[in-house]
């Protein structure tokens, strides 16, 4: 699972303190499969993460993110470490995300990339704590 959940994961940029919000910040769904939205393309109607205050949500899963660096040149893009637990194992992994003028959330990271879009409708109830 940590490996589907590091794919899917996308990344999050946060900023050096948690507390702040930071451009990822925000639910976001799959944009890579059409179903998943809207008719304009706009907004995901697939929920998969949560991004805020330092933290990276999964649906099973929970990570705690740090500022490695922002890429010079390249505002919009952030490398972080992310330390990961979720389903009884602990795992970490560096990615690096992006967003784009078009508002799509994208995360690189050993397994590829991931595109999400915002969540259609806001914001959806926060997921069950992680074990």
């Amino acid at each position: 699972m940590k490996h589907a959940f590091a794919i899917a994961l996308g990344l999050v940029a946060a900023t050096g303190a948690a507390a702040q919000s930071g451009p990822f910040d925000g639910e976001w769904g799959i944009a890579d499969i059409p179903e998943c939205l809207t008719e304009d393309g706009q907004f995901s109607t697939c929920p998969a993460l949560s991004i805020g205050n330092g933290e990276f949500r999964g649906e099973e899963s929970l990570c705690s993110m740090s500022l490695i660096n922002v890429v010079p040149g390249f505002e919009s893009a952030s490398v972080l470490d992310f330390a990961c637990r979720g389903e009884g194992e602990t795992w970490s992994f560096r990615g690096l995300m992006h967003l784009d003028v078009d508002g799509r959330l994208t995360m690189l990271n050993e397994y590829g990339p991931t595109v999400y879009r915002r969540l259609a409708g806001g914001a959806r109830p926060a997921p069950a704590p992680v074990k």
